[in-house]
């Protein structure tokens, strides 16, 4: 159990700019450069996918409004400054971009055990991220890719389960 558990170190280096006060253009180039990302980073990156991720200014508010579409866990106790993980980052896209979960995900997930490793292996099927452990660190630039992978993913499928979706169901 405590081998899918998520890092909870923040990186030396942070960032000169503000990234909360940074446009959603601004943030993406801010992220190819980023050489780890953040929980928060992470958290407004999958907010990408919806539309306009200022529209939660900070990390209280893009938590919450992920908690309320079911792609963060309230249980969580991740911090904003700590490092995402692949597996934290999976259980976000594959949430909020509704992909289908597997059998094992819909066992072992709704007593949260593994969830996050489940939804990597979705994820990987999918082609959203790479091969890879779900405890790994996630650069800047991975996070960008995943979203652009999520979002072309998404683009190409013509029913409205899959898609990452805006507003309540």
């Amino acid at each position: 159990v405590g081998g899918c558990a998520s890092a909870t170190k923040s990186r030396t280096m942070q960032p000169t700019v503000d990234v909360n006060r940074l446009s959603d253009l601004e943030f993406t180039h801010y992220l190819a450069s980023a050489p780890i990302a953040m929980v928060d980073e992470g958290l407004r990156a999958v907010l990408l996918l919806t539309g306009d991720s200022t529209r939660w200014p900070d990390f209280h508010s893009r938590r919450d409004e992920l908690i309320r579409r079911g792609a963060f866990k309230r249980n969580w106790s991740l911090p904003p400054n700590s490092l995402l993980d692949r597996g934290t980052l999976a259980y976000m896209l594959r949430s909020t971009c509704r992909l289908k979960r597997g059998a094992n995900e819909v066992i072992f997930g709704s007593v949260g055990f593994g969830d996050r490793r489940y939804a990597l292996h979705t994820c990987i099927y999918e082609g959203i991220l790479p091969p890879g452990r779900a405890t790994d660190t996630v650069t800047g630039g991975e996070l960008l890719n995943a979203i652009t992978l999520a979002q072309q993913h998404n683009d190409a499928k013509t029913t409205r389960t899959t898609k990452c979706v805006a507003g309540p169901f």
